[in-house]
Formats: structure tokens, sequence, C-alpha cells
């Protein structure tokens, strides 16, 4: 951050939210340049210049988008409503601007967090990450290569929360981040759930980092993007969002139909390993020879042959 904070070209938007005032004052102090959206620092109850006030939509960051464009700038990020979710898109060698997921920020900020911690000596000496079983299983494989362990929880902060408090109690590790794939990340102990703002800060400091080894954040993102590990693709994220009575007999709908015994042999052509719930399901040269009950599980999983594994989840409001 000495070295070239000042020289950054970063855009942000509190997307009519509380995140404003936090976020451009904890940047400001670390000396980070961040060029503002100023229509969008407004208080406004309708959201009126997005569509939908989610940072996880690229639509929603496409004010900062334009700006970024005008100055040059290679990182744009948005806090949404309440300032507790982030997201970014990064400027790749082309010059488009790209999203980067959830589950792409969180590994990236987790292998920023160890590599920097190893080398200043602020790890503590049995450290942890908490994730959820929906987020990606490569940030369990860096941190096993820096020597931490990882717990999985289910989806949401109230348990990934109530693990981090499990660490504590047992008194041997000391959790460093904790997050899902829904773009919320929780570290250090002044939150105890998913917060923006020191996401926010964490994200531009990783920036200067990479800025500092003439490297930039949409160079690892778009093209291997983490020293030492392949390309972990995401899959298409998709979900339905419908108010009143129509959004409730969908959700039923859904419910009912995964209310039975489900045997799976193969999706789209690949294999079943097996699923992630307590019945276990095996698969023998493609033919599966167990029964996996969907609806055991909060989250139901299937694991394919390639490495490839689908999950199914609610969303925490429903």
């Amino acid at each position: 951050v000495e070295k070239c904070g000042k020289d950054l070209k970063l855009v942000y938007t509190p997307v009519h939210g509380s995140g404003f005032v936090p976020v451009t004052t904890i940047l400001k102090k670390l000396g980070i340049n961040t060029t503002v959206v100023e229509e969008q620092t407004t208080k406004d109850t309708e959201f009126s210049t997005v569509k939908v006030p989610n940072p996880e939509f690229k639509e929603t960051l496409s004010m900062g988008i334009a700006l970024a464009n005008k100055i040059n700038a290679d990182v744009v990020f948005g806090t949404d409503p309440d300032s507790d979710r982030v997201g970014i898109v990064v400027r790749d060698k082309t010059g488009s601007y790209v999203p980067v997921s959830g589950n792409r920020t969180g590994a990236l900020l987790l292998h920023y967090m160890l590599t920097m911690g190893e080398q200043k000596g602020l790890l503590p000496e049995h450290p942890a990450l908490v994730k959820t079983i929906v987020t990606s299983s490569l940030p369990q494989i860096i941190a096993e290569d820096h020597g931490a362990i990882c717990r999985n929880t289910f989806t949401g902060f109230k348990n990934m929360a109530e693990e981090v408090g499990r660490l504590e109690q047992e008194g041997k590790y000391r959790y460093v981040l904790a997050y899902e794939e829904s773009y919320g990340y929780m570290m250090g102990d002044y939150v105890r759930d998913k917060d923006a703002v020191v996401a926010s800060m964490l994200i531009c400091e990783m920036t200067a980092y990479y800025a500092a080894l003439a490297h930039s954040l949409g160079g690892k993102v778009t093209a291997y993007w983490l020293d030492g590990y392949a390309v972990c693709k995401d899959g298409k994220v998709t979900g339905f969002m419908n108010d009143g009575i129509h959004g409730v007999c969908q959700v039923i709908f859904i419910i009912m139909r995964c209310d039975a015994d489900v045997i799976l042999v193969e999706v789209g052509r690949i294999g079943v390993f097996g699923f992630a719930d307590d019945h276990v399901a095996v698969a023998q040269n493609g033919a599966a020879v167990g029964v996996g009950v969907v609806a055991d599980l909060m989250a139901p999983g299937v694991d394919l042959l390639d490495q490839l594994r689908i999950f199914v989840h609610p969303d925490a409001y429903q």
C-alpha cells in the first residue's frame, strides 16, 4: 500500500447504501486512491439507478464500469445496501471488465492473507479457514498448503460464526477467514458476521500487493489467477426470484419433487460418484449402486466423476 496505494485506479460504488462513509474512510486512512460513483452516494430507498441493488450482478456495477472506462481503472467494487456483501469486476488483458465470482474472490483473499501472514509473521500458530459446504473446494487446498485446517458448515454466517466460536472454545485453532460463495466475507473480530467494509479494504490492499509485484488483479483472475494452482472454472449459478404467492408455490413445487428417494446414475453424461448426504451413493464405472435422499439435507449435493460437484440450496431468507 505504501508503495503504490496512491497510484491505484479503483472505482467504488455504495449503490445508495450504508457503505459509503465507512468504506471511503478506511481507504483514505490507508492511503488507497479510490474514485467514487457520486451519483450512487445519495440516500435513495428506491435504488433508482439500478434494477437490483445487488453487487453479485455485473449490471448493478454498470455506472462504476462506465466511470472505470473513463479513468482507465483496473478494479470496480460495490457494496450492497447494508454493506455486508461486496462484488467486484476487473479489467482483463483485452480491456474488458469481467465479474469475479464470490468463490474466486474468496480464494484470492485467502491466498493473499495466508501468503502475507507468513511473510510478515502475522499468522496464528494454528490457522483455520471456515467456509460453507456449497463453497468451492479450492480454498481448502490452499489452506492446507499453508498449514491451515478447513472447517465446513451449512450455508449462512450464523453457522460459520458458531464454528468460529467452537474453534475458540477448543483453544487450538484460530480462524483467519470465513466466507461463502454468495459474496460474503468475515475476518477479524470486529463483526462476527459478513462485513463488506473490511472485505473492501482487503480487496484494495490485495490489489495494491499485486500492483507492487507488477501484476494486475485482473490478470490473476482471468489467467491462472493464483500461483501454483490450476484454474478452477466457475459454473453458472442459476436461480429464480418471484414475489408473492407465485414464488411460494414455486418453492413448494420444488420441495414436493424432492420429497422422495432419488436415484441419480448420471448428470449430463457424467457418472455420479456420491451424494453429499448421510446416504451415500457410490458409482463404479459410471453406474450408481446406492441411494441419496435429497430431502434429508438442507443443501442436497451430488458428487460427480471428473471432480465436479453440484449443490442445490435455498436462499437464507427462505
